[in-house]
């Protein structure tokens, strides 16, 4: 991700708990884009996802973070968000309002679903 200038990580209770619900079975979040949704970067298209697109945000464990986080935005193109479970949000953008603007979009998600 040559374009990544900025990384916002996040240790809230809301996405630990998103991430333990189904911890065996589930290794994507997946957003319905809607009005409340809006702002979340598609990268695999260089542009926000639309009202009505489908996002997914994978779900990766704390065992070598690093690789893993690799992995996880390697194997999903379009996120530019990781949930590592037990652990928290990393969201990453070219700039630290992009980051902070998604990270805020995603908490607010978890509110909604947890």
């Amino acid at each position: 991700m040559a374009h990544v200038k900025a990384v916002v990580h996040t240790h809230s209770v809301k996405a630990i708990k998103y991430t333990r619900r189904d911890a065996a079975v589930q290794a994507l979040m997946t957003l319905n884009i809607s009005r409340l949704t809006k702002g979340i970067w598609n990268r695999a298209n260089c542009r926000e996802y639309e009202e009505g697109e489908i996002c997914t945000i994978p779900i990766g464990t704390d065992h070598e973070l690093i690789d893993r986080l690799h992995d996880a935005l390697k194997s999903n193109p379009s996120s530019c968000s990781v949930l590592v479970r037990d652990h928290g949000l990393f969201v990453f953008a070219d700039t630290w309002r992009k980051a902070k603007k998604e990270c805020e979009i995603i908490e607010q998600q978890f509110e909604l679903e947890v």
